[in-house]
Protein backbone atom coordinates (compact mmCIF):
# COMPACT_ATOMS: atom_id res chain seq x y z
CA UNK A 1 0.00 0.00 0.00
CA UNK A 2 1.83 3.46 -0.68
CA UNK A 3 2.95 5.61 1.89
CA UNK A 4 0.56 8.33 2.27
CA UNK A 5 2.38 11.70 1.92
CA UNK A 6 1.90 14.68 4.19
CA UNK A 7 0.82 18.15 2.58
CA UNK A 8 4.59 19.15 3.10
CA UNK A 9 6.42 15.77 1.88
CA UNK A 10 4.25 16.52 -0.89
CA UNK A 11 5.49 19.87 -1.52
CA UNK A 12 9.27 19.44 -1.30
CA UNK A 13 8.90 16.54 -4.07
CA UNK A 14 7.52 18.68 -6.61
CA UNK A 15 10.43 21.24 -5.90
CA UNK A 16 12.78 18.84 -6.67
CA UNK A 17 10.77 17.62 -9.95
CA UNK A 18 10.92 21.43 -10.73
CA UNK A 19 14.15 21.93 -10.59
CA UNK A 20 15.58 18.79 -12.38
CA UNK A 21 13.19 20.08 -15.35
CA UNK A 22 14.65 23.52 -15.36
CA UNK A 23 17.90 22.12 -15.33
CA UNK A 24 17.54 20.02 -18.49
CA UNK A 25 15.64 22.65 -20.36
CA UNK A 26 18.89 24.47 -19.53
CA UNK A 27 21.04 21.74 -20.65
CA UNK A 28 19.19 21.98 -24.20
CA UNK A 29 19.46 25.28 -24.78
CA UNK A 30 23.33 25.80 -24.21
CA UNK A 31 23.55 22.62 -26.54
CA UNK A 32 21.24 23.83 -29.47
CA UNK A 33 23.55 27.27 -29.06
CA UNK A 34 26.69 26.18 -29.75
CA UNK A 35 25.66 24.14 -32.32
CA UNK A 36 24.10 26.80 -33.69
CA UNK A 37 26.89 29.20 -33.33
CA UNK A 38 29.43 30.42 -36.67
CA UNK A 39 32.97 29.48 -36.66
CA UNK A 40 35.03 32.35 -36.07
CA UNK A 41 36.38 34.32 -39.10
CA UNK A 42 40.32 34.24 -39.45
CA UNK A 43 41.57 37.16 -41.29
CA UNK A 44 44.79 36.72 -43.11
CA UNK A 45 47.02 39.84 -43.94
CA UNK A 46 49.54 40.09 -45.81
CA UNK A 47 52.86 41.72 -45.05
CA UNK A 48 52.63 45.59 -44.28
CA UNK A 49 48.70 45.14 -44.82
CA UNK A 50 47.06 47.96 -42.36
CA UNK A 51 45.44 45.89 -38.98
CA UNK A 52 42.41 48.07 -39.39
CA UNK A 53 39.26 47.45 -40.52
CA UNK A 54 38.90 47.73 -44.21
CA UNK A 55 36.54 49.98 -45.46
CA UNK A 56 34.11 49.78 -48.50
CA UNK A 57 35.01 51.43 -51.62
CA UNK A 58 32.53 52.89 -54.54
CA UNK A 59 32.24 49.13 -55.99
CA UNK A 60 31.12 47.95 -52.85
CA UNK A 61 34.45 45.70 -52.32
CA UNK A 62 36.92 45.88 -49.23
CA UNK A 63 39.83 47.89 -49.50
CA UNK A 64 42.08 45.29 -47.88
CA UNK A 65 39.85 42.60 -49.36
CA UNK A 66 41.19 40.65 -52.98
CA UNK A 67 39.06 41.76 -55.67
CA UNK A 68 37.56 38.66 -57.84
CA UNK A 69 39.54 38.04 -60.73
CA UNK A 70 37.44 38.45 -64.29
CA UNK A 71 39.71 36.94 -66.30
CA UNK A 72 38.27 34.28 -68.98
CA UNK A 73 38.89 33.09 -72.51
CA UNK A 74 36.52 36.67 -73.47
CA UNK A 75 38.60 38.70 -75.66
CA UNK A 76 38.16 42.51 -74.32
CA UNK A 77 38.63 44.84 -77.36
CA UNK A 78 39.91 47.67 -75.37
CA UNK A 79 42.82 45.90 -73.94
CA UNK A 80 43.76 44.31 -77.48
CA UNK A 81 43.37 47.55 -79.58
CA UNK A 82 46.79 49.24 -80.43
CA UNK A 83 47.16 52.55 -78.72
CA UNK A 84 49.31 53.72 -81.22
CA UNK A 85 47.97 51.96 -84.83
CA UNK A 86 50.40 52.41 -87.92
CA UNK A 87 48.72 54.35 -90.32
CA UNK A 88 47.71 52.74 -93.95
CA UNK A 89 49.85 53.83 -96.42
CA UNK A 90 48.33 55.36 -98.98
CA UNK A 91 47.52 53.30 -102.32
CA UNK A 92 50.49 53.39 -104.97
CA UNK A 93 48.91 51.17 -107.78
CA UNK A 94 51.81 51.70 -110.37
CA UNK A 95 54.50 51.88 -107.59
CA UNK A 96 56.60 54.72 -108.91
CA UNK A 97 56.75 56.44 -105.48
CA UNK A 98 53.94 58.98 -105.66
CA UNK A 99 50.10 58.16 -103.90
CA UNK A 100 47.47 57.43 -106.68
CA UNK A 101 45.29 60.91 -105.16
CA UNK A 102 48.78 62.97 -106.29
CA UNK A 103 49.81 60.97 -109.56
CA UNK A 104 49.46 62.16 -112.72
CA UNK A 105 48.78 58.69 -114.01
CA UNK A 106 48.37 56.47 -111.14
CA UNK A 107 48.33 53.42 -113.64
CA UNK A 108 51.40 54.24 -115.53
CA UNK A 109 54.91 53.75 -113.85
CA UNK A 110 56.58 55.69 -117.12
CA UNK A 111 54.87 58.87 -116.50
CA UNK A 112 56.14 59.45 -112.14
CA UNK A 113 54.75 62.99 -111.12
CA UNK A 114 52.79 64.79 -109.16
CA UNK A 115 49.63 66.15 -110.43
CA UNK A 116 49.47 69.96 -109.49
CA UNK A 117 46.82 71.12 -111.86
CA UNK A 118 43.98 69.14 -112.97
CA UNK A 119 40.99 71.82 -113.90
CA UNK A 120 38.37 72.80 -116.77
CA UNK A 121 39.11 76.59 -116.15
CA UNK A 122 35.77 77.60 -116.52
CA UNK A 123 35.52 79.16 -112.88
CA UNK A 124 38.22 81.78 -110.71
CA UNK A 125 39.30 79.00 -108.07
CA UNK A 126 43.13 81.52 -108.16
CA UNK A 127 45.16 79.06 -110.35
CA UNK A 128 46.23 82.30 -112.64
CA UNK A 129 46.66 85.53 -113.09
CA UNK A 130 48.18 87.83 -115.18
CA UNK A 131 52.30 88.35 -115.42
CA UNK A 132 53.59 90.88 -113.73
CA UNK A 133 53.82 93.96 -116.18
CA UNK A 134 51.13 92.40 -118.21
CA UNK A 135 47.02 93.66 -118.76
CA UNK A 136 45.63 92.23 -115.88
CA UNK A 137 42.28 93.40 -117.67
CA UNK A 138 42.67 90.81 -120.55
CA UNK A 139 41.75 87.56 -118.56
CA UNK A 140 38.72 86.12 -117.40
CA UNK A 141 36.70 83.00 -117.14
CA UNK A 142 32.98 83.17 -118.79
CA UNK A 143 31.98 79.83 -117.37
CA UNK A 144 32.99 77.51 -120.35
CA UNK A 145 36.89 78.69 -120.38
CA UNK A 146 39.69 81.41 -119.12
CA UNK A 147 39.85 83.51 -121.64
CA UNK A 148 42.42 86.30 -123.22
CA UNK A 149 40.39 89.00 -124.26
CA UNK A 150 42.29 91.52 -125.92
CA UNK A 151 43.09 91.63 -129.88
CA UNK A 152 46.39 93.67 -130.10
CA UNK A 153 49.67 93.22 -131.73
CA UNK A 154 51.20 92.61 -128.19
CA UNK A 155 51.56 89.10 -126.31
CA UNK A 156 49.49 88.51 -123.45
CA UNK A 157 50.39 86.39 -120.62
CA UNK A 158 48.94 84.71 -117.36
CA UNK A 159 50.63 82.45 -115.22
CA UNK A 160 50.03 79.69 -112.60
CA UNK A 161 50.06 80.90 -109.21
CA UNK A 162 49.99 78.06 -107.13
CA UNK A 163 53.35 77.03 -107.61
CA UNK A 164 55.01 79.54 -109.16
CA UNK A 165 58.50 77.58 -110.13
CA UNK A 166 58.25 73.86 -111.83
CA UNK A 167 61.47 72.08 -113.29
CA UNK A 168 60.54 69.27 -115.01
CA UNK A 169 56.57 69.59 -116.30
CA UNK A 170 53.70 67.93 -118.11
CA UNK A 171 51.62 70.77 -119.41
CA UNK A 172 48.62 69.94 -121.27
CA UNK A 173 45.55 72.41 -122.27
CA UNK A 174 42.75 72.65 -124.98
CA UNK A 175 42.81 75.88 -126.73
CA UNK A 176 41.12 77.82 -129.63
CA UNK A 177 41.67 81.09 -131.22
CA UNK A 178 38.46 83.03 -131.22
CA UNK A 179 39.27 86.08 -133.26
CA UNK A 180 42.03 87.96 -135.38
CA UNK A 181 42.67 90.88 -137.48
CA UNK A 182 44.03 91.09 -140.91
CA UNK A 183 44.95 94.59 -140.22
CA UNK A 184 47.38 93.45 -137.89
CA UNK A 185 50.69 93.13 -139.88
CA UNK A 186 53.33 91.22 -140.46
CA UNK A 187 51.17 88.40 -139.52
CA UNK A 188 52.68 86.48 -135.93
CA UNK A 189 49.51 85.53 -134.64
CA UNK A 190 50.49 83.22 -131.34
CA UNK A 191 48.93 80.99 -128.86
CA UNK A 192 51.56 79.30 -126.78
CA UNK A 193 51.91 77.15 -123.51
CA UNK A 194 55.10 79.04 -121.84
CA UNK A 195 57.61 76.81 -119.36
CA UNK A 196 60.31 78.38 -117.27
CA UNK A 197 59.04 81.72 -117.56
CA UNK A 198 59.88 84.67 -114.88
CA UNK A 199 60.05 88.40 -115.27
CA UNK A 200 62.80 90.10 -113.32
CA UNK A 201 63.41 93.87 -114.07
CA UNK A 202 60.81 93.81 -116.10
CA UNK A 203 62.00 91.56 -118.73
CA UNK A 204 59.93 88.13 -119.56
CA UNK A 205 61.98 84.99 -120.03
CA UNK A 206 60.39 81.76 -120.89
CA UNK A 207 60.32 78.87 -123.54
CA UNK A 208 56.85 78.47 -125.84
CA UNK A 209 55.06 75.28 -127.08
CA UNK A 210 51.99 76.13 -129.21
CA UNK A 211 50.73 77.13 -132.84
CA UNK A 212 51.56 79.81 -134.88
CA UNK A 213 50.69 81.87 -137.99
CA UNK A 214 54.17 83.42 -139.64
CA UNK A 215 54.00 86.08 -142.54
CA UNK A 216 56.61 84.75 -144.72
CA UNK A 217 56.79 81.61 -144.30
CA UNK A 218 56.08 78.87 -147.36
CA UNK A 219 54.18 77.42 -145.05
CA UNK A 220 52.89 80.39 -142.44
CA UNK A 221 50.65 77.31 -139.87
CA UNK A 222 53.62 76.50 -137.45
CA UNK A 223 53.80 73.98 -134.24
CA UNK A 224 56.66 75.78 -132.90
CA UNK A 225 59.14 75.56 -130.09
CA UNK A 226 60.10 79.13 -129.32
CA UNK A 227 62.05 81.63 -126.95
CA UNK A 228 60.19 84.65 -125.54
CA UNK A 229 62.22 87.59 -124.22
CA UNK A 230 62.20 91.22 -124.09
CA UNK A 231 59.57 93.59 -121.82
CA UNK A 232 55.76 93.04 -121.84
CA UNK A 233 55.45 96.01 -124.72
CA UNK A 234 58.07 94.30 -126.42
CA UNK A 235 58.57 90.44 -126.43
CA UNK A 236 60.82 89.29 -129.03
CA UNK A 237 60.18 85.87 -130.59
CA UNK A 238 63.13 83.34 -131.52
CA UNK A 239 62.51 80.17 -133.07
CA UNK A 240 64.03 77.04 -131.81
CA UNK A 241 61.69 74.59 -134.45
CA UNK A 242 59.22 75.42 -136.39
CA UNK A 243 57.06 72.61 -138.13
CA UNK A 244 54.45 72.63 -140.76
CA UNK A 245 50.60 71.64 -139.44
CA UNK A 246 47.28 71.91 -141.10
CA UNK A 247 45.38 75.44 -140.89
CA UNK A 248 42.92 75.59 -137.98
CA UNK A 249 39.65 78.22 -138.11
CA UNK A 250 38.08 80.35 -135.78
CA UNK A 251 36.99 78.76 -132.85
CA UNK A 252 38.40 75.44 -134.04
CA UNK A 253 39.63 73.59 -130.79
CA UNK A 254 42.85 71.89 -130.94
CA UNK A 255 45.20 70.32 -127.41
CA UNK A 256 49.23 71.22 -126.93
CA UNK A 257 51.09 69.07 -124.80
CA UNK A 258 54.17 70.02 -123.40
CA UNK A 259 56.78 68.21 -122.33
CA UNK A 260 59.92 69.34 -120.59
CA UNK A 261 62.32 67.23 -119.32
CA UNK A 262 65.98 66.92 -118.75
CA UNK A 263 66.56 70.25 -120.70
CA UNK A 264 64.37 68.96 -123.86
CA UNK A 265 61.15 70.56 -124.56
CA UNK A 266 59.09 68.53 -127.05
CA UNK A 267 55.69 70.29 -128.17
CA UNK A 268 52.69 68.28 -129.38
CA UNK A 269 50.23 70.06 -131.43
CA UNK A 270 46.74 68.04 -132.06
CA UNK A 271 44.26 69.84 -134.32
CA UNK A 272 41.85 67.40 -136.76
CA UNK A 273 43.12 64.57 -135.17
CA UNK A 274 46.41 64.97 -136.88
CA UNK A 275 49.88 65.44 -134.51
CA UNK A 276 52.47 67.74 -135.18
CA UNK A 277 55.87 67.58 -133.31
CA UNK A 278 58.31 70.43 -132.27
CA UNK A 279 61.09 69.54 -130.35
CA UNK A 280 64.36 71.59 -128.41
CA UNK A 281 67.08 70.74 -126.33
CA UNK A 282 70.23 72.09 -125.17
CA UNK A 283 67.66 74.25 -122.69
CA UNK A 284 69.55 73.43 -119.43
CA UNK A 285 68.26 73.46 -116.03
CA UNK A 286 64.83 75.45 -116.96
CA UNK A 287 62.55 76.40 -114.28
CA UNK A 288 60.00 78.77 -113.72
CA UNK A 289 56.12 79.55 -113.82
CA UNK A 290 53.73 77.75 -116.72
CA UNK A 291 50.73 79.59 -118.12
CA UNK A 292 49.82 81.18 -121.18
CA UNK A 293 50.72 83.53 -123.89
CA UNK A 294 49.13 84.97 -126.86
CA UNK A 295 49.69 87.82 -129.58
CA UNK A 296 47.86 88.97 -132.56
CA UNK A 297 44.20 86.88 -131.11
CA UNK A 298 41.73 86.48 -129.21
CA UNK A 299 41.77 82.66 -127.06
CA UNK A 300 40.92 80.66 -124.97
CA UNK A 301 41.82 78.25 -122.54
CA UNK A 302 40.18 74.79 -120.81
CA UNK A 303 40.67 71.52 -119.09
CA UNK A 304 44.44 72.37 -118.09
CA UNK A 305 46.80 69.35 -116.58
CA UNK A 306 49.83 70.40 -115.16
CA UNK A 307 52.05 67.45 -113.92
CA UNK A 308 55.36 67.99 -112.07
CA UNK A 309 57.60 64.84 -113.14
CA UNK A 310 60.33 63.67 -110.54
Amino acid sequence: MPAILTDEERCMEMSRACVVFVGLVASFAVTTLACSAPEPTHTTRRAGSSSKSPSKGTNGTSSGEATPSTDDDTDDPASTTDPDPTPTPPTDTDGDGIPDADDCDPTSAAIAGTKLLDDDLTTDKGFFAAADGFSQGSWMHDGTAYRQTRLADAADVAVFVKTPSVGDVIVEIRSASTEVSGAITPRLRQDFVVLGASVTGGQLSAVGCGVEVVQGEATEQKTSVVRFTGTPSAVTTTPLQRVNRAALQANEEFSIKARLAQGTLTCAVTNGGVTTTATASGLGNLKGAVGFFTRQTKAFFKQARICQLK
